[in-house]
């Protein structure tokens, strides 16, 4: 008898990850991972598989080895319909570092505390320093970024890569300043 209750006591409960994936992005986000989906879906079977990918890569010019693509395919437990795309990009962004230590880490790299780097100095650091990266992956990494009169504007990526790029028009109507900001635990909503 006793060993039935020590077998009870080594039991543990599978454990359970939500099945509404749809919690954790608003509507807009949405719609854009739906048309991202869209593309990517070449054959329009509702699935993304190996072809998709290739098609996908190919148009863009790149050239991707099988290995590669299947290294894409098998990031995902089952066939990869448009809610197991949006549970994938959930796991990712959920496992990016918080805004802030992102900004500080991009602070390193701003003497005068503006929010802004030289262009020209931070593209010479990637590829001299550290994990030296390629002029491609650069180019790569700041394609699109806000870059003006050739100043990295490095506050407005890192808000972009935690929140997702602005609407037209959807500005809050005040500078950015480099002073660093409280952030909440999530969940808990800023009081204004």
């Amino acid at each position: 008898m006793s060993s039935t209750r020590t077998k009870k006591k080594q039991r543990t409960r599978t454990q359970r990850y939500t099945s509404n994936v749809f919690a954790m992005f608003n509507q807009a986000q949405i719609q854009e991972f739906k048309e991202a989906f869209n593309i990517i879906d070449q054959n329009r079977d509702g699935y993304i598989d190996k072809e998709d990918l290739f098609e996908m890569f190919t148009s863009l010019g790149k050239n991707p080895t099988d290995d590669d693509l299947d290294l894409m395919i098998n990031m995902a437990p089952g066939p990869i319909n448009f809610t197991m795309f949006l549970t994938l990009f959930g796991e990712k962004l959920n496992g990016t570092d918080p805004e802030e230590v992102i900004k500080n880490a991009f602070a390193c790299f701003d003497d005068r505390h503006t929010g802004h780097i030289p262009e020209d100095y931070f593209r010479e650091c990637l590829m001299t320093m550290g994990d030296r990266w390629t002029e491609d992956m650069v180019d790569e990494l700041l394609h699109g970024a806000p870059i003006a009169d050739g100043q990295f504007d490095y506050l407005e990526f890192t808000r972009t890569l935690k929140h997702g790029a602005r609407d037209d028009g959807q500005s809050d109507g005040q500078g950015l300043d480099c002073e660093p900001q409280k952030t909440q635990p999530e969940g808990v909503p800023v009081s204004s």
